[in-house]
């Protein structure tokens, strides 16, 4: 048997490292004209819609984990 807590804190760290290097992939803007806002508020709109996606991917994978009780090698490799 697999030890659910350890699979729990392998999933919530993947889910941080993610979050984390996509916030680290956005760039701020140089300048303080609002033109050069344009171009990239598409980028953080894709942000904010990926990063909404991986929440919820995070919030059913802990809902998931509720619900178990015991995870075997099989359940592991499916996950």
């Amino acid at each position: 048997m697999i030890n659910k807590s350890r699979l729990e804190a392998l999933s919530d760290a993947i889910i941080a490292i993610l979050m984390t290097i996509m916030a680290l992939q956005i760039e701020v803007p140089t300048g303080i004209k609002l033109s050069s806002l344009k171009n990239p508020i598409i980028y953080f709109i894709a942000y904010i819609v990926s990063f909404t996606i991986a929440m919820a991917f995070w919030y059913n994978y802990h809902c998931l984990f509720a619900k178990v009780t015991n995870i075997s090698k099989r359940v592991f490799w499916l996950m």
